[in-house]
């Protein structure tokens, strides 16, 4: 898995649901799908680990599963089955 520190990058997220303006009026992500949102941040989050291609696609794919989507949860964001 990626190399980062989660109380760091709980911080990192939080940046950047605000430079993005993902937050609603109530302070939550309510009106956002979990994936949605881990996907918008697929390319700053490959640029934050500095890995790319093949190998951090599926290295990504488990980290939205194991800890992108339940931080986002945990913010209000839908949780969409697929």
């Amino acid at each position: 898995m990626f190399n980062i520190d989660k109380i760091d990058f709980k911080q990192w997220i939080m940046h950047w649901l605000r430079t993005y303006h993902y937050f609603n009026e109530n302070g939550t992500l309510e009106d956002y799908v979990d994936y949605e949102i881990a996907y918008d941040m697929k390319p700053d989050i490959e640029d934050l680990v500095d890995m790319h291609g093949e190998e951090f696609d599926t290295l990504y794919d488990e980290f939205v599963e194991d800890t992108l989507c339940p931080i986002l949860r945990q913010l209000g964001a839908i949780y969409e089955e697929y």
